[in-house]
């Protein structure tokens, strides 16, 4: 590597944690990112993180943008509608990821981007 700078940033970037180094031509294969992230007006099945579903947890995203409303499912297949800087506008249904069933709550609301993990897209 003929930087030290960029032998720093490679070190701290997550993409080259599963890259392969080939000292001999001096280059890094970078395989394709299989990360889903939310777009708008796609469909999916996400999860959402604890705090979100706990009565004190996020409490901002509570009522700020959700005007109180706390999901009731940790699982949902969700329309994404709008994204808001950090924020995803969803509508969806609750869903039981164990026997792949759809249940009967509903969500009409905002999750921010970085408590959500994208399961599978529809």
């Amino acid at each position: 590597m003929s930087s030290k700078l960029l032998e720093k940033q490679i070190k701290e970037s997550d993409i080259f944690k599963t890259a392969q180094y080939n000292k001999d031509k001096d280059t890094y294969f970078i395989p394709k990112s299989t990360i889903l992230r939310p777009e708008k007006y796609h469909s999916y099945i996400i999860e959402i993180d604890d705090s979100l579903l706990a009565e004190m947890g996020d409490e901002i995203t509570q009522c700020n943008w959700n005007k109180g409303k706390i999901p009731d499912s940790k699982y949902y297949k969700v329309d994404i509608e709008n994204i808001v800087g950090k924020m995803l506008f969803c509508i969806g249904i609750g869903y039981d990821i164990v026997n792949a069933k759809e249940l009967p709550t509903y969500w009409k609301g905002y999750f921010p981007k970085d408590k959500v993990k994208v399961l599978s897209e529809l």
